[in-house]
């Protein structure tokens, strides 16, 4: 069986290696000069139990998840899918505006 894989990415606003690659990230207002912070989650799931019918024990179970983890101090936003290839592979993405909010989430029951 998978298992659940996750990690957490770094980086400052306006990074040099950014810029190298043509990318700007465009400018985040609740920024106040940390390190941004991001999460990756990557999930398994059973076959047939999808998050995407809100109405099922699964999907409202995610919802619940969702609105816990955006309601936690220094989340700014979440996003979340499946994948094309594989319909059984979750995907969350997570920012943070820094990594002491993500850590005081992590540390926290």
């Amino acid at each position: 069986m998978a298992t659940e894989i996750a990690f957490l990415s770094v980086y400052s606003h306006g990074d040099p290696l950014d810029r190298h690659r043509g990318h700007h990230p465009p400018p985040n207002p609740y920024h106040s000069g940390e390190t941004l912070a991001n999460t990756y989650i990557f999930r398994p799931l059973q076959e047939g139990k999808y998050p995407d019918d809100r109405t099922s024990v699964v999907g409202q179970t995610h919802v619940d998840l969702l609105e816990t983890l955006l309601s936690q101090p220094g989340c700014q936003r979440c996003y979340w899918g499946r994948e094309v290839e594989n319909k059984d592979m979750l995907r969350w993405f997570v920012d943070w505006d820094s990594i002491d909010s993500h850590k005081k989430f992590i540390a926290s029951e």
